[in-house]
């Protein structure tokens, strides 16, 4: 399942429901939040989990809250929108 997000780093435990995906130093994930949750996809940023003043641009996916069909179509969004907001 998450071959779909192939090329983007990941944090996880492997007993664990959810993962962390660092962003890319020049993508904001708060930026990526707000496009992902026009298209109906909720996340959250690193920002609420923070425990000193330096945050780390974050995405937290929750993948045991959905059936699969629509896990599926939720992380080939998260995959797209990270694209499209990577300077290159």
């Amino acid at each position: 399942m998450l071959r779909r997000l192939a090329g983007q780093p990941q944090v996880s435990h492997p007993s664990s429901y959810f993962l962390w995906l660092p962003m890319p130093e020049q993508v904001r994930a708060d930026q990526i939040a707000a496009a992902l949750l026009r298209e109906h996809v909720s996340v959250s940023t690193a920002e609420p989990f923070a425990t000193s003043a330096h945050v780390r641009h974050a995405l937290r996916l929750a993948l045991g809250s959905t059936n699969l069909d629509t896990l599926r179509e939720a992380l080939d969004k998260v995959k797209r929108m990270i694209d499209v907001h990577t300077y290159r």
